[in-house]
C-alpha cells in the first residue's frame, strides 16, 4: 500500500499544524523527504497554487534532480487569469509539468469558464488528468454533473469521518472509473491530541474515539495507524494524502502500513455513526 501514498505538501509552504504555529517544512528536510521517496516507490506530490511557497520549494528539488515517474497534483483556486497561463506558472516553479490539475472548490469547478478551460487544456495534453477537491457529499453529487473532465476527485476520509462510505458514495465514485483522492486522513493532527485537549477542543469526537481506541485495544495500533490503515486499505482509494513534516514522520508511515492486523476492526469502525460537521471539516475550525 506505500504506493498509494501521495505527500502532501501544505506545510512546504506556510506554517501548519491545528494553530498554524509551526514553520514550514525547511528545504533540505524537503529534499531528505523526496529523495527517500525516489527510493521506495513513492512517485505522487499533492501541493497547490494557494499553498505559500509550496510549489517553488518542490521545484527547488527537481531542479538539481532528475525527473522520472513522478505525479505531481496541483490546485488552482480561481480564474481571475486564465487557467492556462496559471498551469504555466506551475510549471515554471514547479520544474515540472504537474498530471493532474484539480479545482480547489466546488463551486470553481462548476463554473462554465473553469469547464471550457479544462477541456481546452485537456485537448492540448490527451494525458492531462483533470478533477476537483471537495468537502461534502453534496459537493460530489454536484461534481458528477461533469463527467467529461472528471477524472479525478480528492476528498475527506479517515476513521472517524466514514460518512462516504456509508452513503455508498466511494463505490458509486469508483464504479464510474473516476481516482479517488483521499485527504484529512488524521483530521489536521486531531488523533495525535492528548485526552486533556481532546475535552477541551473537541469534546464532541471523545465518546467515539474512545470507541475506536477499544477496538485497537487487541491490536497495539495508535489512532493515526487505524486511520492510515483503513483508508489505504480501501480498494476504491488511489491515493492517500498524507501531510509530512520531516522524513521520520513518513518512514513511520511507511512501516504502518507494512504492519500484520486483523482487517475486522474496519467493519468495527463503520459501527460509527459519527457526522459532527465541525470537527469533521477542519477548514471550520
Amino acid at each position: 500500500m506505500i504506493n498509494k501514498i501521495s505527500i502532501g505538501t501544505a506545510q512546504f509552504g506556510f506554517g501548519y499544524g491545528l494553530d498554524h504555529k509551526n514553520l514550514p517544512v525547511s528545504q533540505p528536510k524537503i529534499n531528505q523527504i523526496f529523495n527517500f521517496c525516489s527510493k521506495n516507490n513513492i512517485k505522487s506530490i499533492d501541493t497547490a497554487k494557494s499553498y505559500g511557497s509550496s510549489e517553488k520549494n518542490i521545484g527547488e528539488y527537481f531542479k538539481n534532480h532528475n525527473f522520472k515517474g513522478w505525479n505531481v497534483t496541483t490546485k488552482f483556486g480561481h480564474i481571475d487569469e486564465p487557467l492556462k497561463d496559471q498551469l504555466v506558472s506551475s510549471i515554471e516553479k514547479l520544474k515540472v509539468k504537474p498530471s493532474t490539475i484539480l479545482a480547489h472548490s466546488i463551486n470553481l469547478y462548476q463554473m462554465e469558464s473553469f469547464q471550457d478551460q479544462i477541456k481546452e487544456l485537456k485537448q492540448e495534453d490527451i494525458n492531462l488528468k483533470t478533477g476537483v477537491s471537495v468537502y461534502t457529499s453534496d459537493d460530489i453529487e454536484k461534481a458528477l454533473q461533469f463527467q467529461e473532465n472528471l477524472d479525478v476527485i480528492q476528498l475527506p476520509l479517515s476513521i472517524l469521518d466514514t460518512r462516504l462510505i456509508r452513503k455508498g458514495l466511494l463505490k458509486k465514485i469508483n464504479s464510474l472509473n473516476i481516482e479517488i483522492h483521499a485527504r484529512s486522513i488524521f483530521l489536521k493532527g486531531l488523533f495525535y491530541l492528548s485526552e486533556i485537549e481532546l475535552e477541551s477542543r473537541f469534546k464532541g469526537a471523545v465518546e467515539s474515539l474512545n470507541f475506536l481506541k477499544n477496538v485497537l485495544k487487541k491490536e497495539n495500533l495508535t489512532l493515526p495507524e487505524y486511520s492510515l490503515l483503513f483508508v489505504a486499505s480501501r480498494k476504491e482509494i488511489t491515493k492517500v494524502v498524507v501531510g509530512i513534516e520531516n522524513l521520520t514522520q513518513l518512514k513511520e508511515h511507511c512501516n504502518t502500513l507494512k504492519k500484520h492486523f486483523d482487517s475486522r476492526i474496519f467493519f468495527e469502525a463503520l459501527k460509527l455513526d459519527f457526522n459532527d460537521e465541525f470537527i469533521l471539516n477542519p477548514s471550520l475550525w
